[in-house]
């Protein structure tokens, strides 16, 4: 297989090959003849990275192209617009070309790629089996079962080998799981068994002791029967008793509460008429001791009235008419 050519334009002709209409087309007619005149060979591993030399020197190219497009821009700014125009349009076209000559070996690296994740995928298959703790021993045979039938052969391709090494590995985990299964099954069908007899015996000395228990209420219910007729007949008597003593305490308070009711009426008279006489001499001393104050009190009222020339009898008149407010707005203070 040839190699592909990088192109490159001497700086003094870039001008008129970059600002001719598609004066670029017989540098890019160069490139895309010797790119698609290779013939890919993707049977070794020579012919893919020749494949990818080749699209890596179109590449090349592409940029020496546009670095001379590029400095001829920087040079000529009058004419910026052609130059970057035909670098635009130059770039997409190699960039295209370089994707076209570069797509077998994508698509050849794309299929190897798939093909070894399948490949991977069913080794995993063996590689990731695991039980769960507690699952059941027959679901674990039935998983052995299903790994055992699972072929190991030629079509694992370069993974053969290791599909034999995770499938021998994913039967011993099993059979270690299951062994250990069966182990816990059995033992734990002991401890059932175990606990039916415990729970059989505990239900026999259940109903032994119910019926022993029974059978004391039923003595005890007996002998409090018993004891409780003795007792009502002790109690019958002691009521009658009892009743006996309290007619006749009755009987007595009664005749006492007569005699007391008598004379508590008797001291209770004597009582009203010494608290009516302490009474009536109270009020009377009261009486006579305002009697005296007002008589005071009009004497000096009359005092005074007798210092203005009236005479003793008109002055006792005027105190007396004041006393018994018979003079408006005039009056005594007591």
């Amino acid at each position: 297989m040839s190699e592909i050519t990088v192109i490159e334009i001497k700086q003094e002709n870039a001008l008129s090959i970059f600002t001719a209409e598609e004066g670029l087309d017989p540098y890019l007619k160069k490139i895309e003849q010797e790119a698609r005149s290779l013939v890919p060979d993707m049977s070794t591993k020579k012919g893919r990275d020749q494949i990818a030399s080749n699209a890596y020197k179109v590449r090349q190219s592409k940029s020496a192209l546009d670095k001379v497009g590029k400095a001829l821009v920087d040079k000529l700014k009058e004419q910026p617009k052609l130059v970057d125009a035909e670098r635009k349009r130059m770039r997409e076209f190699l960039d295209k070309l370089a994707d076209e000559v570069r797509k077998p070996l994508d698509e050849f690296e794309q299929k190897e790629a798939d093909r070894i994740k399948a490949l991977q995928d069913r080794v995993f298959f063996f590689s990731s089996c695991v039980m769960d703790n507690g699952e059941e021993s027959e679901k674990i045979k039935a998983v052995i079962e299903t790994i055992e039938l699972e072929k190991v052969d030629e079509t694992y391709e370069e993974f053969e080998a290791e599909a034999h090494r995770e499938k021998a590995a994913c039967l011993d985990r099993l059979k270690s799981s299951l062994d250990k299964q069966i182990k816990h099954e059995a033992e734990q069908a002991e401890l059932e068994k175990l606990r039916k007899e415990a729970a059989e015996r505990e239900q026999k000395e259940r109903e032994e002791r119910i019926a022993r228990e029974a059978e004391e209420r039923a003595r005890k219910q007996a002998e409090e029967a018993a004891q409780k007729e003795r007792q009502d007949a002790i109690n019958r008597e002691n009521e009658l008793k009892l009743a006996a003593e309290r007619a006749e305490r009755e009987k007595l308070e009664a005749e006492q509460r007569a005699v007391n009711a008598a004379k508590e009426t008797e001291e209770r008279l004597k009582w009203e008429a010494a608290e009516k006489a302490r009474t009536e001499a109270e009020e009377q001393a009261r009486r006579e001791r305002n009697k005296k104050h007002k008589t005071k009190i009009n004497n000096d009222a009359l005092s005074a009235l007798l210092t203005s020339g009236i005479s003793e009898d008109q002055g006792k008149t005027i105190v007396t008419m004041i006393a018994k407010g018979e003079i408006p707005n005039v009056s005594i203070s007591y």
